[in-house]
């Protein structure tokens, strides 16, 4: 990664972070201010805010490791096991969303990615509605952790093919 990326990085990891520790303090500030329902949507705002910096973030690396491909889905995994509320759906809107920005930033960067790699990414996701049957979040924990190490794993394949083939230096096209 060259010193941008890692600016880049750093800046989209961070915003990541953020998008836990922010929504919480306005989610309080909300509810002691005005009410409840306040509350909630300024939390929900505000982590959508983040999360879409820290992708934006991310998108912006040109040349990404296959942690910095993975970091959405790594986020959507962990907010759906902090589980803000009762319902799933929020928790697999975030975890497909994660996914979706991964598999985007995998196929952007790494043409050889299989397209098969969305299916575990999305199948994650969607195991958060299924898996609310079971109480306690181990179960999603373990389908993520799988998911996201076989797409993982697959990312960083290609990422070192990628760097093992030759690069053709740039030339300019002629104007004729």
């Amino acid at each position: 990664m060259t010193t941008k990326d890692q600016k880049m990085g750093r800046l989209s990891g961070m915003f990541f972070t953020l998008s836990f520790i922010f929504p919480i303090l306005s989610l309080i500030v909300g509810w002691v201010g005005e009410s409840w329902k306040v509350g909630v949507i300024s939390g929900i705002v505000t982590f959508g805010l983040f999360f879409l910096l820290g992708s934006i973030f991310a998108i912006w690396i040109e040349t990404p490791s296959w942690f910095t491909i993975m970091l959405p889905t790594f986020v959507g995994l962990l907010y759906g096991l902090f589980d803000f509320f009762p319902l799933p759906f929020d928790d697999a809107l975030v975890a497909a969303a994660g996914g979706i920005i991964s598999f985007a930033l995998a196929m952007r960067h790494y043409a050889d990615t299989p397209k098969w790699i969305l299916a575990p990414l999305l199948g994650a996701a969607l195991y958060t509605v299924v898996g609310s049957v079971i109480p306690g979040p181990v179960d999603e924990l373990i389908v993520g952790i799988i998911s996201i190490g076989t797409v993982g794993f697959k990312v960083y394949k290609s990422q070192l093919t990628a760097r093992s083939q030759p690069r053709l230096p740039y030339t300019k096209p002629n104007p004729d």
